[in-house]
């Protein structure tokens, strides 16, 4: 397998270590390498990757805390549901019915829309 071949995989392996894609000078500078620093870069991409992958991970697990604690102190506050407290942080944030944005603006992971959903039929 030749690595050249593939720049792609290169492509979305920087994208995801980085949060972007790599410049033309950086992938030609890549293709020129040979096959044992290409290798080289490659693993530190992966770990890169992994270790933004676990950043992200966090983040999102603060982030859904905040958020639930939030949510539960509008329905003791207000003393209304966990589908109107919602709906009411949904309107605050300008993301009424749009539960992907919702999830987006309040930094949640986007896997949080399926119990948000769940919990507004309520």
């Amino acid at each position: 397998m030749t690595f050249n071949s593939n720049a792609a995989i290169i492509s979305d392996l920087y994208k995801e270590a980085y949060g972007f894609r790599p410049s033309a000078a950086w992938m030609k500078s890549f293709i020129e390498m040979s096959q044992v620093g290409q290798e080289s870069l490659m693993d530190d991409l992966e770990r890169q990757s992994d270790s933004e992958a676990e950043h992200e991970r966090e983040r999102e697990d603060r982030a859904y805390t905040y958020w639930s604690n939030q949510i539960y102190d509008m329905t003791i506050t207000h003393n209304i549901s966990f589908a109107d407290a919602i709906r009411w942080d949904m309107q605050a944030e300008d993301a009424v019915g749009e539960i992907s944005f919702y999830c987006f603006r309040r930094g949640l992971a986007y896997r949080c829309g399926d119990e948000i959903s769940r919990l507004l039929k309520e």
